[in-house]
């Protein structure tokens, strides 16, 4: 529950741009498969830890049980693509995900995804490919400007056989910036961007929801009470006027260092004194 990674199965924060996302998503897969695009969520400058991965994770599994629900068949792909892989390791990785088994080494890229399309295809199945560190992508040199657009506009590259386009993109980014990127390095793809989404950073009122729902599903009833989330909530809750960089991740990482303090010390519960000394060495 206190792990980087952990995606719980409500968002406190963050349900109704959940909600949309995956809507939106409803509405194209089973009223028009064929009019899928790319979609993108960013943040502010300078800001982490404001649930950008977490939404993305969550939309994706979400909307793959409630398609299972009715019968379509579709599979959510994570990959990190901190660092900027080649064309080929996020091709390896669609493929590996989607139980795939074709050579990618040796293999043109063009090859690969024609593979990929035609294994979606004859499974009569869907995939949706969470890109997260996107920005990665267009500040490096590892891909280059064709390889970017015949990633995320493949169907250009290769027609679907029955019109329908089942390899989808949601791409997740640091913030607006990436825009510009986009916009210098590959102009056909951001312009076709279906669906732009901008997070904010969290309020102290949000980051003690979060941190209430962590604290209920990791700790025991009586080794915390309000009175800790509020003190972590409040320092790190982002508001015009106080500051705050509104990190749910820092948040987290601080009640988590409160608690094995507490444990250390053999105590029975969070206090005060504990978050303190977490909030100060986060400092």
């Amino acid at each position: 529950m206190f792990e980087e990674t952990y995606v719980p199965n409500h968002l406190p924060v963050r349900d109704q741009e959940a909600d949309m996302l995956v809507s939106r998503y409803l509405s194209r897969f089973l009223e028009g498969p064929g009019s899928t695009d790319v979609t993108l969520i960013y943040g502010s400058i300078g800001r982490v830890g404001i649930g950008k991965t977490t939404l993305a994770k969550f939309v994706a599994r979400s909307l793959q049980e409630k398609l299972r629900a009715r019968g379509v068949n579709i599979k959510s792909v994570y990959i990190n693509v901190y660092g900027s892989p080649s064309l080929h390791q996020i091709l390896s990785g669609i493929v590996n995900e989607i139980g795939l088994n074709v050579p990618v080494r040796g293999t043109a890229a063009i090859e690969i995804l024609k593979a990929i399309t035609d294994h979606l295809y004859i499974r009569d199945s869907y995939a949706l490919v969470v890109l997260d560190e996107f920005q990665s992508l267009l500040m490096a040199n590892k891909l280059t400007n064709d390889e970017l657009y015949m990633l995320l506009r493949v169907y250009e590259e290769i027609p679907p056989k029955d019109n329908i386009n089942r390899l989808n993109f949601l791409l997740v980014a640091h913030d607006f910036r990436v825009l510009s990127y986009m916009r210098e390095k590959i102009p056909q793809v951001e312009s076709q961007i279906g669906f732009k989404m901008d997070l904010k950073p969290y309020s102290a009122d949000e980051l003690r929801a979060i941190l209430e729902q962590r604290a209920t599903l990791g700790l025991r009833d009586s080794a915390w009470d309000a009175s800790v989330i509020d003190m972590i909530a409040d320092y790190y809750g982002y508001s015009e006027i106080k500051g705050g960089d509104g990190s749910a991740r820092r948040a987290i990482l601080a009640l988590r260092m409160a608690a094995e303090m507490a444990e250390a010390e053999g105590a029975d519960r969070i206090t005060e004194a504990h978050v303190r000394r977490a909030l100060s060495n986060d400092a």
